[in-house]
């Protein structure tokens, strides 16, 4: 929880995402994710697993690579500027 949560939450990235120059934004543009927002991406994360993989495998074929998790949340990962 605290890793994928606050992280998201508090520097819109984990360790692996800003070591990468990404960050989470919302879709909206309305700021940083909410704890809402985190925990339902986490809960995405949990059943992409359980769709053995779909959820992940569906962000090679989303035109804007979204994963379900991402979807659910109304998220996306973006370069950092």
């Amino acid at each position: 929880y605290y890793y994928y949560c606050v992280f998201q939450v508090k520097h819109q990235a984990t360790y692996g995402k800003k070591w990468l120059g990404l960050q989470l934004v919302r879709t909206d543009g309305e700021g940083p994710i909410t704890r809402g927002r985190a925990l339902l991406r986490l809960f995405g994360y949990l059943l992409s697993f359980l769709m053995l993989g779909c959820g992940f495998i569906m962000i090679a074929f989303h035109p804007e690579k979204r994963g379900f998790h991402d979807l659910i949340s109304r998220t996306m990962v973006v370069k950092k500027k």
